[in-house]
């Protein structure tokens, strides 16, 4: 499955954010729907915060990093903590490059 999940948490201990959950391959049309949800989230609630968690993602291109880069310099909190068998060292280590995916 691709696609970005939008989710509002509310914690005790935390407060309120958005929560952006990409899955798949973070390529072509998923760094652009991820881009116009970043969007529209900072201009109709600029003062929740965002964050991305990525463990979901199994590969990440350029443009994608480029994305995530960006994200962070704005004050995006981008989490790729959790680790599965299989993916790829660019998920596991937060950004950097990755190699093609193979499947």
């Amino acid at each position: 499955m691709c696609g970005i999940s939008t989710w509002y948490r509310i914690a005790a201990q935390t407060g309120v954010a958005w929560i952006l959950k990409p899955e798949g391959n973070l390529r072509g049309e998923l760094v652009n729907q991820l881009r116009r949800e970043w969007e529209r989230l900072r201009e109709t609630t600029p003062e929740v915060p965002i964050h991305v968690e990525l463990a979901a993602v199994e590969w990440i291109d350029p443009k994608g990093e480029t994305l995530l880069s960006e994200m962070c310099s704005a004050g995006v909190r981008v989490d790729s903590t959790e680790r599965r068998p299989g993916r790829s060292s660019k998920t596991q280590a937060g950004l950097g490059r990755a190699d093609e995916p193979t499947a």
